[in-house]
């Protein structure tokens, strides 16, 4: 198998947050930029689209997804809620292995699976692979994993919703 087209979120998107005047959204989106900039100088290659809308990330590394949903965790006041933009690829080379596994984990799930914070329930968890490069003494780096997050109103933040027993056994080495 050289690629699979499989729908997995792949860009976060946000509004402006309140309509301001255009000399107030020109810096406005400038105090928005620096602090992109910021949060996804570490990841290896993305796009940035800033429009009168609002503003997007475009990830090409699938498992860049779950360090930048951290690394956006508080954004600054200017930006109203964050969205998961989904692609169906088609996901090949170094993506290929996570459109699989975003599969395999979404057909894995019970029919009713929720979020696991009791304020939020919402159903449908977001399978997210990712590589660790922090790992164990005994396993080889880096290593794969599973998270999931939660794109509930009440929630929007990482929640895990499986045991920790199974978590780890998800956890797979990269060849």
């Amino acid at each position: 198998m050289t690629e699979v087209k499989i729908s997995c979120p792949c860009s976060l998107k946000w509004t402006w947050h309140d309509h301001a005047s255009p000399i107030n959204r020109k810096g406005k989106q400038a105090r928005t930029l620096a602090w992109i900039q910021k949060c996804t100088a570490n990841f290896r290659t993305h796009s940035l689209k800033v429009t009168p809308e609002g503003l997007e990330i475009k990830l090409e590394t699938l498992t860049d997804m779950l360090p930048l949903l951290h690394a956006t965790q508080n954004p600054r006041l200017d930006l109203g809620t964050r969205l998961l933009i989904y692609d169906i690829g088609p996901w090949k080379e170094e993506n290929l292995l996570a459109g699989i596994e975003s599969f395999i984990q979404k057909n894995a799930y019970h029919p009713f699976a929720t979020c696991g914070n009791p304020n939020c329930g919402k159903a449908g968890p977001i399978p997210l692979s990712t590589t660790t490069h922090h790992t164990k003494p005994e396993q080889t780096l880096p290593t794969r994993s599973m998270e999931h997050f939660c794109d509930g109103d009440t929630c929007s933040r990482l929640t895990l919703r499986i045991s920790e027993a199974i978590h780890t056994t998800q956890e797979t080495e990269l060849s």
